[in-house]
């Protein structure tokens, strides 16, 4: 009976991790209109940690976040853009995880 229950709440555990650590796909940049002018070079960051290498904070949604952090009221968007992805291990803690964005803002 012991192994029935300790199989039941593991495999509770398992599930109630693999669902709560997903999220939806999103768009990042708005459609583009068809004809644009090209602004300066902009870069933006932002990250998020991955606690105990389980528990995602901030991990997500730093794509979006950085994105916005590049275009910051300079334009109404992004185009030729370049992503790189950055990673420390915080111990005790767990991962700090990074994005740049990096691209020419469109005008």
């Amino acid at each position: 009976m012991s192994t029935r229950r300790h199989f039941r709440s593991s495999l509770a555990l398992l599930l109630a991790g693999v669902v709560g650590c997903a999220s939806a796909p999103i768009k990042v940049s708005p459609q583009l209109p068809e004809t644009y002018q090209l602004g300066e070079t902009a870069k933006g960051s932002a990250c998020g940690v991955l606690i105990f290498g389980l528990i995602p904070a901030g991990v997500n949604s730093r794509t979006r976040r950085a994105y916005e952090a590049a275009i910051d009221g300079r334009g109404s968007g992004l185009t030729d853009v370049k992503l790189s992805y950055s990673w420390w291990v915080i111990p005790a803690v767990g991962l700090l995880l990074c994005t740049d964005v990096e691209g020419k803002v469109v005008l």
